[in-house]
């Protein structure tokens, strides 16, 4: 998951801490002991944190406040002016294919689905799915990548469209 949040701290501050590295956008920051990272994007008083590899929101408060008072031991005060929420959620899932990618992507355009396959450039269909606001990247292997959702609750809905897949592929197997 993905979560984003606002922090109110003084930048040359920060700057001067070993435990960041400056990255094209700002500073980043490997949480000790975990996969979670943080990039910290913005110069002014008021910094956008990202932070990757949470599993919950709630998750990435308590993330936060662990490194508000790192900062804290540090003499640097800081002050949680936007708390952490969902911006993305990446998934993986596995299907069965029965069908070629290009077969199963000419059926899905002709049936006026958003799709894009162009193997030269990427090994994969991309099937942009409006009704839950996110995309399905399909692997000859059956992987599917999903992306863009917000919420779990969506969870359902999606795997009825990858049931869907599954056995368009089967259907036009035969």
């Amino acid at each position: 998951m993905v979560h984003q949040a606002t922090i109110r701290v003084d930048t040359l501050s920060l700057r001067q801490l070993e435990m960041f590295s400056p990255n094209t956008s700002g500073l980043s920051y490997s949480v000790p002991n975990s996969n979670i990272k943080l990039n910290i994007i913005g110069d002014n008083k008021e910094r956008m944190i990202q932070l990757f590899g949470c599993k919950s929101t709630e998750e990435a408060d308590e993330i936060l406040n662990r490194l508000r008072e790192r900062l804290s031991q540090s003499g640097i005060s800081s002050i949680v002016v936007e708390s952490p929420s969902t911006i993305n959620i990446a998934a993986r899932a596995n299907i069965d294919l029965y069908s070629s990618l290009e077969d199963l992507f000419e059926f899905l355009q002709e049936q006026g689905h958003n799709v894009e396959y162009e193997p030269e450039q990427f090994p994969a269909i991309i099937l942009r799915v409006e009704d839950v606001e996110c995309t399905c990247t399909i692997f000859n292997s059956g992987t599917v990548m999903i992306q863009g959702i917000k919420t779990t609750d969506l969870f359902p809905d999606i795997e009825e469209i990858l049931s869907e897949v599954e056995s368009i592929s089967r259907d036009i197997s035969n």
